[in-house]
């Protein structure tokens, strides 16, 4: 991801809407950017990271990918307050690491499956954007950046529905190179910030229809993060089968390495 790139998405996680806390506007400071050894004891995830080093016979691109992810997750001096800045900071931990993945796999590696049977890479991804635009739709905040997707939804909320979840498998079955998945992604995690950040308290917490049971706008929100983990585990299955290392470090490996220069023993 450029550092441009990474920086304008940095820019899009703060907001209004939550109270001040910290001194600043609606936005409260990241402990992490101050010194989270301090807050975190030795093997918080800044030293962990910092310290993790690769042998020669690793990928640069591995390394270069794991210093992108380090550098996203903690280059953030401000953080909105509440449970809004606290799900806008797992979102951006999920993207971040979703997409440096993404970006670690070559395009050949986009059609591999393990099954015949089994969505491949590229489809595994492409679900993952896709189920973020319909959950948003469910909860009536689908932004115009991605009407072209999906056009015009007529009908009830049962054919709108409908008509989602079959242009979603047209998508997943056409969007398959790599930059497209790529562009896909970025567009649904632009998506769930931006309408997550124009949500009020309220809003979150209106009742409303999920699959068949009453449920808050809240909960489907969490729904999209606990979506995007459970298919970037399968993606990192698929990655590692393919002989590609996820390009961030290994916080356990670290660890070691820094208690055994430290000269601990357990």
């Amino acid at each position: 991801m450029p550092a441009d790139s990474a920086s304008a998405r940095r820019a899009g996680v703060t907001c209004s809407g939550p109270p001040a806390i910290g001194g600043h506007a609606g936005l409260a400071t990241n402990p992490l950017a101050r010194d989270p050894d301090q807050l975190f004891g030795d093997y918080s995830l800044m030293s962990i990271c910092s310290r993790a080093t690769y042998d020669a016979t690793q990928c640069d691109l591995i390394s270069l990918q794991a210093e992108r992810v380090h550098l996203t997750l903690i280059d953030m001096p401000l953080r909105v307050a509440g449970f809004h800045g606290e799900y806008l900071w797992e979102l951006e931990i999920a993207q971040v690491q979703l997409l440096a993945l993404a970006d670690a796999v070559p395009d050949a590696g986009y059609s591999w499956r393990p099954v015949d049977d089994a969505r491949p890479f590229s489809a595994v991804l492409v679900h993952i954007a896709a189920g973020n635009f319909l959950l948003l739709h469910l909860v009536g905040v689908l932004p115009d950046s991605v009407v072209d997707l999906y056009g015009p939804l007529d009908g009830d909320t049962f054919a709108r529905f409908a008509a989602m979840i079959g242009k979603n498998v047209s998508l997943e079955q056409t969007v398959q190179g790599k930059q497209p998945v790529l562009d896909l992604l970025g567009r649904s995690f632009d998506a769930i910030r931006q309408s997550f950040s124009q949500c009020s308290v309220e809003h979150l917490e209106r009742i409303g229809n999920f699959f068949g049971e009453p449920t808050t706008v809240r909960r489907v929100y969490l729904r999209m993060l606990t979506h995007t983990h459970e298919h970037m585990g399968q993606a990192i299955a698929y990655a590692r089968s393919q002989g590609i290392r996820v390009p961030w470090p290994d916080p356990l490996k670290s660890f070691d390495r820094t208690t055994a220069g430290a000269g601990r023993t357990e």
